[in-house]
């Protein structure tokens, strides 16, 4: 599978709200791809400078974690970058 990602955030935390993940098994790096499985899946993430990243990213999205970088697909308008 080839993901878009096009955002990268190092990060403190990151809350995935509800069961509505399905979360991949990790790769040979021990990166691990979370993909929502419903439109009312949500995530919050905490970066590295404290500010809180928070939004229901909709059914399909990927959310890929490595260590402590969070990467993820978003258009520069859309949240969680408004």
């Amino acid at each position: 599978m080839t993901l878009d990602l096009n955002r990268v955030v190092e990060f403190i935390e990151v809350n995935f709200e509800d069961t509505d993940w399905e979360v991949g098994k990790p790769d040979a790096n021990g990166c691990r791809v979370y993909t929502a499985d419903t439109s009312g899946s949500s995530v919050t993430i905490t970066r590295r400078d404290g500010k809180v990243l928070d939004w229901d990213p909709g059914r399909g999205t990927h959310i890929m974690i490595c260590e402590n970088v969070v990467s993820f697909h978003s258009k520069v308008n859309e949240l969680p970058f408004k």
